[in-house]
């Protein structure tokens, strides 16, 4: 099977050292749009749009033809990234054409905020078929969900949700797809998991996944800010200017539910307790971890001696990530560097260019790691080995 066989050389070459690769990614992330109906407050796409004015961009089918050498051999398929993938023009032309060329066994993920879940979308989902549906859920309470999911109304994500239920248990198989509840979890929300939870069931959910709120701090959006307007006397001014009219009261305000360490301990045997009473109901990924330096929390110790003295993280051998534009970057983090593009540069032109050779060869030396893959614990808590 191409799936496993290609997964197998994947493994082969991390632990063998190579940074030319023959081997392919088997986890690919294809954003369709970076535009959005809502502005979710734990959103950080929506406040680089806002402070960066980033452009609106939807995927070219040009793009997505250029993916076809990779696709044969790609286990997981997120059709989705920053923007709500629904709103695409494009997308269920991306879906068909990126179907007609992935293996048997390859899952497509769909996440959305389930404001354009119509019973037309929902029969084509159940249709196509997607693996598993994943809809954003930060509350049980109406008030407080529209207040942290600025433009979703609850009301009408539970209609949809509902419709999608009724439609999939007419289908056959009545299980796909599986439906998966996304909660962002803050200092809103973290002591209302039991409702959370229950609303899940009676949703009837297959998978909650639990997330806690991930926020650059306001020097990070600063120093993106000089990268683009620049070190001038000029530059300075402009960055102030746009740092106090555009977007700065809403980051303090998002920066204050941003959950430390010592909250999550404080309620560590509540939490426990908690998901204990559920997980007969429904699969619970729990990813309210401690994410202290150094107490290595967030990866067993297995994954530790797998990785051996190199930097722990395996993603520049096994991940491919689309922007909407056409560029693709490392990973999923906010701020990444540009791999590459698709617009102008074959996918193995990318793969095995000097950027993805450098930053492989970086993590297997353990020296010259950016920033960014420092302050991350993305890539350790979800080792795809």
């Amino acid at each position: 099977m191409i799936i496993k066989k290609n997964r197998d050389l994947s493994r082969y070459e991390f632990q063998e050292g190579r940074v030319r690769l023959e081997g392919l990614p088997y986890f690919l992330v294809i954003d369709p749009t970076n535009r959005c109906n809502a502005h979710c407050l734990p959103c950080t796409t929506n406040v680089y749009r806002i402070l960066l004015e980033q452009p609106y961009s939807e995927l070219s089918m040009e793009v997505v033809d250029r993916l076809k050498p990779v696709l044969p051999a790609v286990e997981v398929i997120n059709l989705f990234g920053t923007g709500e993938p629904l709103i695409s023009n494009s997308f269920l032309r991306i879906f068909e054409s990126i179907k007609k060329d992935v293996s048997a066994g390859c899952e497509i993920h769909l996440s959305t905020n389930g404001m354009l879940l119509s019973a037309d979308m929902c029969r084509r989902l159940i249709e196509m078929p997607v693996y598993e549906l994943s809809v954003s859920i930060d509350s049980h309470r109406p008030e407080l969900f529209n207040r942290l999911r600025k433009g979703i109304d609850f009301k009408r994500i539970v209609r949809n949700i509902e419709t999608f239920n009724r439609l999939r248990k007419q289908s056959a198989p009545e299980s796909m797809p599986r439906l998966a509840a996304n909660v962002v979890v803050s200092r809103a929300n973290i002591d209302e998991l039991e409702g959370l939870l229950e609303l899940a069931c009676q949703l009837r959910f297959d998978r909650i996944s639990l997330n806690r709120m991930l926020f650059f701090d306001a020097g990070t959006y600063e120093k993106d800010l000089i990268k683009k307007f620049g070190e001038s006397p000029e530059g300075q001014t402009k960055v102030r200017e746009v740092w106090r009219t555009k977007s700065h009261e809403e980051i303090l305000y998002v920066i204050s539910l941003l959950l430390s360490d010592d909250d999550i301990r404080e309620r560590e045997s509540s939490i426990r307790d908690v998901l204990k009473k559920y997980e007969n109901l429904l699969e619970i990924d729990n990813g309210l971890l401690i994410q202290d330096q150094g107490d290595q929390e967030t990866v067993v110790s297995a994954d530790l001696d797998y990785f051996g003295d190199r930097f722990p993280c395996n993603v520049p051998w096994k991940f491919f990530y689309v922007n909407s534009n056409g560029t693709t970057r490392l990973c999923c983090g906010q701020g990444v560097d540009t791999m590459g593009d698709l617009n102008f540069q074959s996918f193995m032109d990318i793969w095995n260019g000097p950027r993805y050779q450098t930053i492989r060869r970086s993590f297997l030396e353990n020296r010259d790691i950016p920033a960014y893959c420092r302050q991350c614990t993305w890539g350790m808590r979800y080792v795809l080995i």
